[in-house]
């Protein structure tokens, strides 16, 4: 819901390429040394205050630390230029930026597909750069939406590798 595609993992993957670190992590005995070795190995690792509170981590200064004040929720309340920064901090290694409001989901699919789905009940401007991800043309391949009557025109304009798209509410877009 705040446009960072994450996979939930039961171990401390070593060959991640961004790591998000929260308060369920601290189950790990050696999640310390596992921070420190991705940070080591030049990876992006964002933390939560939960995780830093209760670990006694002293992450880094440049460090993407999300603060939800115990409630998850709080995240889709981040302003977008905040979030937008914060984000493609982790997504630099996906080969892909992204800039959009809260509750606008990305998912991303082998190297030639983007998912992005707006959770909110208006229409949201969204904008993609495809930099290291294949370098194809996208096009919208699939549009699902909660309003099946809602025939809106999706707005989608293009420059090189950047994609500038109006989302309507509650929709779900494939880029392929």
């Amino acid at each position: 819901m705040i446009g960072m595609p994450v996979v939930a993992d039961i171990n401390l993957d070593k060959n991640a390429q961004a790591v998000i670190l929260g308060t369920q992590a601290m189950k790990y005995s050696s999640v310390r040394v596992y921070a420190k070795e991705m940070i080591a190995a030049g990876k992006p690792v964002a933390f939560t205050e939960g995780f830093l509170a209760y670990t006694n981590y002293n992450a880094p200064a440049d460090a993407v630390i999300f603060k939800p004040g115990g409630d998850i929720w709080n995240l889709t309340k981040i302003e977008q230029a905040e979030l937008d920064s914060m984000r493609n901090i982790l997504l630099v290694v996906f080969g892909v930026e992204f800039y959009a409001p809260s509750r606008v989901a990305l998912n991303l699919f082998d190297d030639d597909m983007e998912v992005i789905q707006n959770f909110n009940d208006y229409a949201v401007d969204i904008k993609i750069k495809i930099n290291g991800r294949n370098k194809k043309t996208r096009k919208i391949a699939l549009r699902l939406s909660a309003d099946k009557s809602d025939n809106t025109e999706i707005k989608m304009s293009r420059k090189a590798r950047e994609y500038n798209i109006t989302v309507p509410p509650r929709t779900l877009i494939v880029l392929n």
